[in-house]
């Protein structure tokens, strides 16, 4: 541990805590200087964007109308494909069904 001391000036007691103290205090100046100018991420770009969602309703009546198609009960399934598309009116798979 005191292997360089003979290398090092003789500094007081007093000066190695002006000097520890010194440390510290740009320790916490860099510190904020770096947390205050880091880039920060808008949140309310991400928060104001409209995550589209399904329908649940016409995703079953959907599914039911594709059923019945493949059964061969194409009058049922162009209901079921109609009763969909009142709950859910932006879908274009159910306009390209009807």
């Amino acid at each position: 541990m005191y292997l360089f001391a003979i290398f090092l000036p003789k500094v007081e007691e007093n000066d190695m805590d002006r000097l520890h103290i010194k440390i510290f205090i740009l320790s916490l100046l860099t510190y904020f200087i770096l947390a205050c100018s880091a880039s920060k991420t808008n949140l309310s770009e991400y928060s104001s964007a409209h995550i589209p969602g399904y329908n649940k309703l016409a995703m079953e009546l959907t599914i039911r109308a594709s059923i019945q198609e493949v059964l061969g009960n194409d009058a049922q399934a162009l209901h079921l494909y109609q009763e969909a598309k009142r709950y859910d009116s932006t879908s274009a798979g159910l306009d390209l069904a009807i």
